[in-house]
């Protein structure tokens, strides 16, 4: 799967790397991928420009 992935298990700097990660989709044509822990997470990363959001399960965090 190629593209530009954003993780991090803050949620203020998961949105603060969508950032770089736009400036990146631009350059390359790819599509950016954010991750998170947080179903609620998921639609604001969604709605600040990641193509997708997958959300993880089983890490310890809000969404385990």
């Amino acid at each position: 799967m190629a593209g530009i992935f954003v993780f991090s298990e803050d949620p203020a700097l998961a949105r603060q790397l969508l950032t770089p990660g736009l400036e990146l989709k631009a350059a390359l044509g790819q599509p950016l991928v954010a991750l998170t822990q947080s179903p609620d997470e998921a639609q604001a990363l969604a709605g600040l420009g990641a193509d997708s959001v997958i959300v993880l399960k089983g890490l310890g965090g809000a969404g385990a």
